[in-house]
């Protein structure tokens, strides 16, 4: 069984990235399609990107594979599957077929749509990992300064005066 403290991680991990990337993409429409079309046609750089890509969905797919519990955890084990799934197929298709590939997703003309769904499914995960926490009584870094301070109300009237 997957502890919710993994799931949290993994969205809130997947959810920032998504969120960065997305405001990148809305903010540098040229510079983003350039890229991703220079990227298609570099095999060597390419295959460094395959192969992240398998690893980590990998890392997400055995690490986290979890269909039930909500809405969270399974849209985290969805893509983790779907980036090791992404990251196997580019391994395998041809140089021609990857660039078929990219061209049916009509990257360029779909654009701000890609941008959107990133960033919205950023920000739906970045919620509901901040959601959760809140649910489960806060952060760990929350408790450590209830606990700190608690701790400082207990010190002598010398040291708090030295500590601050």
């Amino acid at each position: 069984m997957v502890s919710a403290p993994l799931t949290i991680f993994l969205a809130k991990l997947i959810g920032l990235y998504c969120v960065l990337f997305g405001l990148a993409m809305v903010a540098q429409k040229e510079a983003m399609l350039d890229i991703a079309a220079a990227l298609m046609r570099n095999g060597p750089v390419l295959l460094i990107v395959e192969v992240i890509a398998v690893t980590a969905g990998l890392a997400i797919a055995i690490g986290h594979n979890v269909w039930s519990g909500g809405a969270l955890p399974v849209i985290v084990t969805l893509l983790g599957w779907i980036i090791l799934i992404r990251g196997v197929a580019l391994l395998f298709l041809s140089p021609t077929a990857k660039i078929r590939f990219f061209e049916m997703f009509r990257y360029a003309d779909l654009f701000y749509l890609y941008a959107g769904i990133t960033l919205v499914l950023g920000l739906y995960l970045t919620h509901r990992r901040v959601h959760q926490l809140t649910q489960q009584g806060g952060s760990r870094l929350h408790k450590l300064v209830i606990r700190f301070a608690r701790q400082k109300q207990r010190q002598p009237l010398a040291i708090k005066l030295l500590v601050g």
